[in-house]
């Protein structure tokens, strides 16, 4: 997946170092794709500190740059923040230049919504244990955490009818 990093009133930049900081424990950062000509991109992907050059100022809203990673294996389910902070900003007179940056991040789902029984697929299967479930039978292999399909906070017979719509 890609993050982008766009920037907004921009002012006129030249220079900007920057270090990308994220949950290493739940992402890995591919590669960078830089978006505008003439400027360069220096990243050490171990440290996460960048530093993006031109012979000109900058001074185009929009996207500057994306990040690309991917979720690794064994990464837990939850919120992997990805921050950016801003070390020193010139503009081509070598003036220090003024940015604010919002973080974010994504939320990591390793499951299969639906898959109540964890065999990696939804099927007619899941929604007959999710009804057994419903009608209050005991069960070994259920996984509650899947089971609210359509995502209202409930696990329910709409579940049942929005899996049984989608297979």
């Amino acid at each position: 997946f890609a993050v982008t990093l766009s920037l907004h009133d921009t002012p006129s930049i030249a220079a900007l170092g920057f270090h990308i900081s994220y949950d290493k424990t739940r992402l890995e950062l591919l590669e960078c794709e830089m978006a505008p000509e003439g400027f360069n991109l220096y990243i050490n992907k171990e440290n996460g500190k960048a530093v993006f050059v031109g012979a000109a100022d900058y001074i185009e809203d929009g996207t500057l740059l994306n990040l690309r990673f991917k979720v690794l294996e064994n990464a837990e389910d939850g919120l992997a923040e990805i921050t950016l902070a801003v070390q020193e900003a010139l503009n081509v007179s070598e003036n220090k230049v003024s940015f604010s940056v919002t973080s974010g991040g994504v939320q990591v789902v390793t499951r299969v919504l639906g898959d109540v029984n964890d065999d990696g697929k939804v099927d007619r299967k899941d929604a007959v244990l999710i009804l057994k479930n419903i009608s209050g039978m005991a069960l070994d292999n259920f996984s509650a955490e899947n089971a609210d399909y359509n995502g209202d906070g409930a696990i329910n017979s709409l579940d049942v009818i929005a899996i049984m719509k989608s297979i």
